[in-house]
């Protein structure tokens, strides 16, 4: 019994063991994300940044949320994209520094370090777009900066009784008045 209780002990000491030791190389087989490559900013900061016409703004959200609003003359590479970098190479020069942002700061961070790894100098907004538009910065959609040439599909109605009236007034081209009328 004393012998049972003994290996019992030492095989779960031993699993133990193994277990931590397996979890910590783990960890060091990892790519280290901690390591900040790039800086984190507050919204004034990042406004003072975003006036210099040497910094490319980045907005690394998806595009319908990129059309909710976003801040002006920014660029819009999803960051969840598989071929992100590779897009961030064609559109962005390496000679300036990237502003980037997101909804909340964590896909942009993200990104900003992908980024620094490559050779950009990549600056992060701190609480995302939230953080701007609860400090009253402006926003704009993408129908404004359009200057109201983007019809948003959305609010077009199309009453069900004029797509009808449209249809037979097509099947009934060529017929006299009389008979259109009482068509209809």
């Amino acid at each position: 019994m004393t012998i049972v209780r003994t290996n019992w002990l030492l095989t779960c000491l031993f699993a133990a063991l193994g277990l931590t030791t397996a979890c910590g190389q783990q960890r060091s087989a990892l790519p280290l994300c901690s390591a900040k490559n790039f800086e984190n900013m507050d919204v004034k900061e990042f406004a003072e940044l975003i006036a210099d016409p040497n910094v490319v703004i980045l907005d690394v959200r998806k595009a319908d949320e990129f059309a909710e609003g976003h801040i002006k003359g920014a660029v819009l590479i999803d960051q969840f994209q598989s071929d992100f970098v590779e897009q961030a190479k064609a559109k962005l020069p390496k000679d300036k520094t990237i502003a980037i942002y997101c909804r909340s700061g964590r896909r942009s961070a993200n990104a900003a370090g992908k980024l620094a790894d490559v050779g950009y100098k990549c600056v992060n907004l701190k609480g995302g777009i939230l953080a701007w538009k609860e400090s009253n910065m402006p926003v704009i959609t993408s129908e404004k900066e359009m200057s109201g040439l983007i019809v948003r599909i959305a609010e077009i109605e199309v009453h069900p009784q004029y797509l009808w009236y449209e249809r037979a007034k097509d099947r009934l081209k060529g017929c006299s008045p009389v008979h259109y009328e009482r068509s209809l």
